[in-house]
């Protein structure tokens, strides 16, 4: 068994992201980085909150991402396209699409382990973990994710519309389980 490099994978995406067609470079990196999970099951962080940095920058966001078992995420965007790379369990991703002055479900996604999926800068959507175990993957996205002006997240409770605050999606994501 290989030892998956979160430094290597890092450094490839920076690569990649400095080419001409940035989304192609960053899914070979992703699909490279996915196919041998057990690798990456040995090398990430199973414990925290569920959203480890790899890096950060203007250029680029890289996380390990795992969701508990259930939890659903409120629906946001995120202004900025992202790989994908599942490499343990499912992941149910539900898009919406702006319809007057709200949102409207257009189009449901299931991704799973070995699942490479580009996400669109304009998407809108919410995830599940719809397993009894936690899952995981790889996200990387096309600049910097947590600084980026104009992000939005709806409000479970009332479906308003608000400013992304990454501190109360993930309360609202603990609180709201899958059903």
């Amino acid at each position: 068994m290989s030892i998956f490099d979160a430094q290597g994978f890092v450094d490839d995406c920076l690569a990649a992201v400095a080419t001409d067609d940035p989304i192609a470079g960053v899914s070979r990196v992703m699909e490279k980085a996915i196919s041998d999970p057990a690798a990456l099951l040995a090398a990430v962080d199973k414990g925290g909150d569920g959203v480890v940095s790899l890096c950060m920058s203007e250029t680029l966001t890289a996380l390990q991402v795992s969701t508990e078992p259930q939890i659903k995420s409120p629906i946001h965007n995120h202004l900025t396209w992202v790989v994908i790379g599942m490499f343990e369990g499912e992941e149910k991703n539900y898009f919406y699409r702006r319809e007057g002055d709200g949102i409207v479900l257009a189009e449901e996604r299931t991704l799973r382990a070995g699942d490479v999926y580009v996400m669109d800068a304009n998407a809108i959507h919410a995830i599940v973990n719809p397993l009894p175990v936690r899952n995981g993957a790889l996200h990387v996205y096309g600049g910097s994710l947590m600084n980026r002006p104009g992000r939005s997240f709806w409000d479970p409770d009332t479906g308003a519309e608000q400013a992304y605050d990454f501190e109360k999606v993930i309360a609202f994501s603990r609180k709201v389980r899958a059903g």
